[in-house]
C-alpha cells in the first residue's frame, strides 16, 4: 500500500497500475505466491490439531531431501490454480483488476484485524477505555476502506467489461 501511496504522489494519475509489472519485472508470481501462502498460514493457524492441515506427506526426490506437502497444501493450490486460470482465461484484463480485488480484501483481516485483537490482548487494555475504543474505530476505518477499493475494483472490472471488444479473427 505505502508503495502504491507512493507511486500515486509521485506520478499522479498516470502511476502505474501494476508496480511490479511496469517496473519491468514479468515475472512477479512468485511474491504473489508468497503474500497468499502468508495469508493461508495466518488462516490455518486457527486449527493447530486438525490432520488435513498438519499430516505430511513426503515424495521421495533422489538425490535431494523429500518433497513434503500436507493434504491442505495440496488441496488449496490444486482450487486456486483451477480458479485463477479460469479467470485468466475468461478475462484478458485479470493481472489489473483480480490482483487489486484479492488484496483489497485480504488487506484488513491479516493486516489491521489481528496486530490489533493481539495489541489488545496483550498491553491488556480494558474494554471500553479510550485507548480501547480508538483501536477499534481505527481497525473499523480501514476495513471500510478495504471495502471501499474492493468495491472500486468490482466497478472497474464491470466498465471494462462494458467497454471490452474481443479481436475478431483475421484468418
Amino acid at each position: 500500500m505505502v508503495c502504491g501511496l507512493l507511486s500515486y504522489v509521485a506520478f499522479g494519475d498516470l502511476s502505474f497500475r501494476n508496480l511490479f509489472i511496469d517496473f519491468g519485472v514479468y515475472d512477479p508470481y512468485w511474491v504473489l505466491d508468497i503474500a497468499n501462502a502468508a495469508i493461508v498460514i495466518n488462516l490455518v493457524e486457527l486449527f493447530p490439531k486438525s490432520k488435513f492441515i498438519n499430516k505430511d506427506i513426503q515424495v521421495p526426490i533422489l538425490g535431494y531431501k523429500p518433497f513434503r506437502h500436507t493434504p491442505f497444501q495440496l488441496v488449496w493450490r490444486t482450487i486456486f490454480m483451477i480458479i485463477t486460470t479460469i479467470l485468466s482465461i475468461l478475462m484478458p484484463f485479470f493481472n489489473d483488476h483480480i490482483i487489486q480485488i484479492l488484496v483489497a480484501l485480504g488487506f484488513w483481516h491479516p493486516t489491521i484485524y489481528f496486530p490489533v485483537k493481539m495489541y489488545i490482548v496483550q498491553k491488556k487494555i480494558p474494554k471500553w477505555s479510550a485507548k480501547c475504543v480508538c483501536v477499534q474505530i481505527l481497525s473499523v476505518a480501514c476495513l471500510m476502506f478495504s471495502t471501499t477499493a474492493a468495491a472500486g475494483f468490482i466497478a472497474g472490472i464491470v466498465y471494462d467489461l462494458e467497454v471490452y471488444k474481443p479481436i475478431k479473427n483475421i484468418s
